[in-house]
């Protein structure tokens, strides 16, 4: 089995009620990209591990320059069932959450980081902590760098 290729249960949170959808044989990838597609949230089971996401586009003078803007996918919550950590699930989200990010011309954040554990594979994924966090505090906010390895000003738009 690939490492992208799982049973999905995926639920989604927007404006509209939550819907179901099983879908067996796509990749946590199109799952996330087809559900995402004109919504601000999305809360998925990958598996034994549950994701929630929110698009977003970075505005503030402290992370882009004045007239710029820096869209982001926003990883907001994970959680991998107690049976099934350590078994590498939370990486494999994120690398997943890091293509789809990258497909979209979004930089993937990591919000509010509190396990040590995950500040440890974050930065193991080459995570970098946003302006003004602390890399291993508590509540740190991670930029993950997609594969092209783009710097941060480089993945700024206009508005």
């Amino acid at each position: 089995m690939r490492s992208h290729s799982m049973r999905l249960i995926v639920l989604l949170a927007a404006t509209s009620p939550a819907v179901s959808v099983l879908a067996p044989t796509k990749s946590a990838c199109d799952v996330l990209r087809s559900q995402l597609r004109g919504r601000e949230t999305a809360s998925c089971a990958l598996g034994a591990t549950q994701v929630s996401v929110r698009v977003l586009d970075i505005v503030s003078p402290l992370q882009v320059p004045h007239g710029k803007k820096v869209p982001c996918l926003t990883l907001t919550n994970i959680h991998v069932e107690r049976a099934a950590r350590r078994k590498g699930h939370a990486r494999k989200t994120l690398r997943a959450l890091r293509t789809v990010a990258a497909g979209s011309g979004r930089a993937l954040l990591v919000e509010n980081v509190v396990s040590q554990k995950m500040h440890a594979l974050v930065r193991d994924l080459g995570g970098q902590p946003l302006f003004g966090c602390r890399a291993g505090a508590k509540g740190c906010t991670y930029w993950l760098p997609d594969e092209s390895r783009r710097t941060w000003k480089e993945m700024t738009v206009e508005r």
